[in-house]
């Protein structure tokens, strides 16, 4: 009999998921790559088929063997479609692409990977479609191309390595109550995108350029605050759930999900001290919970709570369960916010590519954030189903008032992958 590959036993953190409605969770996530021409939709679909022997991990599909959920080996091609054609998920594939004039659209799932396993596959996409496409792209060595060889250390489990990382509490952690939303976060998602240009920054702004985190959050924190400031508790504190990837942290090749959220607590009202002020608290607050062994205790705890899911007896149970989490999770804090960094292309690629960030849905909280950097630009994503615009036109009033440059360049409904277990 043959032995079963690695990439077909779902991981802990990854296979948790599986138990999650995506409808209400943050279980998806997405991409929008824009092109410099029109996208061809044959060639963008025999490029991703193309590229599912290279990465067997992505050509999986959720089935269901009593009472456990797992994954079995998709023969059958991917099917991209055209944004709007009314098509569901396909082949019970767990990421979908789907493209409208010039613009791609890349969603997957969190039982197959993360945001920063899902940016090597998408280059890998980009880069296999345009040379098929007859484009002139050159692969600096940096992209993963369908001719190279599968390491099945792509498919290892690296979050339940960190079991055995020495692990300590944060040194300095501020427990605060947090503010939840307590309406309904099931309508549709809409994205506004804001951007930075970059090389326009000067004086303390320009200084801010190396914590994204440190001050994107307390700014949206601030707009957050007021505009929950009617219902909100004297004793209650805007906390945003930051998603940290732990690769930069715990270096492996592997690109299943490998990272955790720290809290970070809006504990200074920026209109009452300087801006700096409130930003170097953040940071604090922040690179308290980054060093390797505080990282490692709250995935450790991670773990522990990610187990007693998956030995819940039965399906039932397991569902059950990963919605208590859920329903835990949302209760800790006002919005997520996820730092994706630099998006590195070959240069040769780059010069096709007019946009390439990330878009995350906001069922688990009423608002998710992203940030990205790409030809010279912050991209911040700000997604909502409640409705965001007023926040927005706040949130970017704030980053103005401090010469950040900011304005709203998008607003669009991101197609998210619709998965019910």
């Amino acid at each position: 009999m043959r032995e079963r590959p690695d990439f077909l036993t779902p991981d802990l953190l990854g296979g948790s998921y599986l138990y999650a409605d995506s409808s209400s969770s943050d279980a998806v996530f997405g991409f929008v790559v824009s092109l410099t021409a029109t996208v061809d939709g044959q060639i963008l679909e025999d490029a991703v088929n193309a590229l599912m022997t290279r990465f067997p991990q992505f050509a999986v599909k959720v089935e269901k063997d009593g009472e456990e959920y797992s994954f079995a080996e998709e023969t059958a091609p991917v099917h991209v479609c055209r944004q709007g054609d009314g098509r569901e998920t396909s082949s019970g594939h767990l990421f979908e692409v789907s493209y409208a004039h010039k613009t791609l659209f890349f969603c997957f799932h969190r039982a197959l990977t993360d945001e920063r396993g899902a940016v090597t596959f998408i280059r890998s996409v980009l880069f296999r479609y345009l040379t098929d496409s007859g484009y002139e792209v050159e692969n600096d060595g940096s992209i993963l191309a369908g001719d190279s060889v599968f390491s099945p250390h792509e498919a290892e489990d690296a979050f339940v390595k960190m079991d055995d990382i020495p692990a300590s509490r944060p040194v300095w952690y501020m427990d605060a109550k947090a503010f939840s939303f307590s309406g309904t976060c099931s309508g549709p998602c809409t994205t506004a995108v804001i951007r930075i240009p970059l090389s326009k920054l000067k004086g303390q702004a320009k200084s801010w350029l190396d914590l994204t985190t440190a001050f994107v959050a307390p700014l949206f924190s601030d707009s957050v605050q007021k505009e929950f400031a009617g219902i909100m508790a004297d004793d209650e504190y805007i906390v945003a759930s930051i998603r940290v990837n732990l690769r930069q942290y715990f270096p492996t090749p592997s690109l299943r999900p490998f990272f955790t959220e720290i809290p970070l607590v809006y504990n200074r009202d920026i209109g009452e001290y300087p801006a700096n002020t409130v930003i170097m608290s953040q940071k604090k607050l922040i690179e308290a919970q980054l060093k390797a062994d505080a990282l490692a205790y709250n995935a450790q705890r991670k773990i522990s709570c990610l187990e007693k899911v998956m030995d819940a007896p039965c399906l039932s149970g397991k569902i059950g369960a990963e919605r208590d989490v859920m329903g835990e999770r949302a209760s800790t804090a006002a919005y997520s916010l996820c730092n994706v960094g630099n998006i590195i292309l070959p240069e040769s690629l780059s010069r096709y590519i007019v946009e390439f960030y990330p878009v995350l849905p906001s069922f688990l909280y009423p608002f998710s954030v992203t940030t990205s950097r790409l030809h010279g630009e912050l991209v911040i994503t700000v997604t909502s189903s409640i409705g965001a615009d007023a926040l927005c036109r706040r949130f970017v009033g704030l980053l103005d008032e401090y010469e950040m440059g900011a304005y709203v360049s998008d607003r669009l409904s991101f197609p998210f992958l619709k998965y019910v277990p």
